[in-house]
């Protein structure tokens, strides 16, 4: 059906009634091939117009005659106020596309509450940073992976990243004070460590094993506080008080063996003087030597039984050796047996170094008979 738009003049009434009558013998719905005319734009359902005031009745309802502002479901940019704060927002096209409707802010987004961390340094094992500032903090991301095109060949510093791109460089390894000397937290006074990074920190890796003063005969600070030797007392018995370390038996006529005992201050011992074949021997003979170490001087006393008896023999001589011998007389068919007490004696000992006691069994001496009994 052809529409003809209505104008506000008279004449054009006509035409449109006589339009509207010439539609009505043709046919609803047939069209006019001969005199084909502009359709008419839709208009917004409405109320009804006056049938030759305000133009035919289109498909979509009384047209209103003007021109369509906007196509249906069109946007717009806009800026309002919610409350009171600006915010852009959108217009829509109304229905009847006559126009825009009122400017619409989008919803409010949700509080930032921090986003997650971004990934760590590729290659390293750090997490990244929180989320953004004025909600809680999110969590450090992941540890990035390795990175094919890290490529950094910058130093290394101690902070837990693989800065020059190599897993196989110690980290820290480039600080100034990497590897050097340092004391830990032992009792000692030496810088037996190395400061190395862990975990991002420097520490000193010194084993919080305390070294202990030691007793070498070489002079040295041990524990390095300034002292050589503390500890380690050489003149220790002004009188023979303690009941003396019993060697056990030494035989006098069989064997010839030698036992060796070795200390660093003064002591006593006892010893037994045996028999081991009571049939043809002449005596019974015992070599006692004593070697003082370099730069020490320790005496040597041999006195029956207890060291309250007189001295059967001894050696205070000045060179590193002192060396005595005893002999008693084997009495035919009978076990002999002698105690005799040893005295090593201290004279001068301005290092700690130790001494060596030894006792040769079953020799033959010149030396007269001990007389013990």
């Amino acid at each position: 059906m052809t529409m003809v738009r209505a104008r506000s003049w008279s004449g054009f009434h006509l035409v449109a009634g006589l339009a509207g009558f010439l539609a009505a013998a043709q046919g609803c719905g047939q069209a006019d091939d001969d005199d084909p005319q502009p359709a008419a734009t839709a208009g917004t359902a409405g109320t009804a117009g006056t049938a030759g005031s305000t133009g035919a009745v289109g498909p979509g309802g009384a047209g209103s005659g003007e021109e369509p502002v906007c196509a249906a479901g069109d946007l717009r940019a806009c800026v309002t106020k919610r409350g009171v704060k600006q915010c852009s927002g959108f217009e829509t096209c109304l229905d009847d596309r006559s126009g825009y409707g009122p400017c619409e802010c989008p919803d409010e987004p949700p509080p930032n509450n921090g986003g997650g961390g971004e990934g760590g340094t590729p290659a390293g094992n750090a997490g990244g940073a929180g989320g953004a500032e004025g909600g809680a903090p999110g969590e450090g991301g992941s540890a990035g992976a390795d990175d094919p095109g890290c490529v950094s060949t910058g130093p290394d510093y101690c902070n837990g990243v693989d800065d020059d791109c190599d897993p196989s460089t110690v980290d820290g390894q480039h600080e100034v004070w990497f590897l050097d000397p340092c004391d830990g937290t032992d009792a000692d006074e030496c810088t037996d460590g190395e400061f190395v990074c862990e975990n991002g920190d420097k520490v000193c890796n010194d084993d919080a094993t305390a070294v202990e003063e030691a007793c070498l005969g070489d002079g040295g600070d041990e524990d390095c506080d300034g002292e050589v030797d503390e500890g380690f007392p050489a003149d220790t018995f002004s009188t023979c008080s303690l009941t003396p370390v019993d060697l056990g038996a030494f035989s006098g006529d069989t064997g010839g063996g030698t036992t060796e005992f070795t200390d660093h201050q003064e002591a006593y011992y006892k010893l037994q003087l045996s028999e081991d074949n009571e049939l043809g021997s002449v005596y019974l003979g015992l070599r006692i030597g004593l070697t003082s170490a370099p730069g020490t001087d320790f005496d040597l006393f041999v006195y029956c039984g207890s060291c309250s008896n007189p001295v059967v023999a001894s050696s205070a001589s000045t060179s590193e050796y002192d060396e005595v011998e005893l002999r008693i007389e084997d009495t035919a068919e009978v076990v002999d047996t002698t105690e005799f007490v040893v005295h090593v004696k201290y004279w001068m000992a301005p290092i700690c170094a130790d001494w060596t006691l030894s006792i040769t069994e079953n020799i033959a001496t010149d030396e007269a008979p001990a007389a013990c009994l």
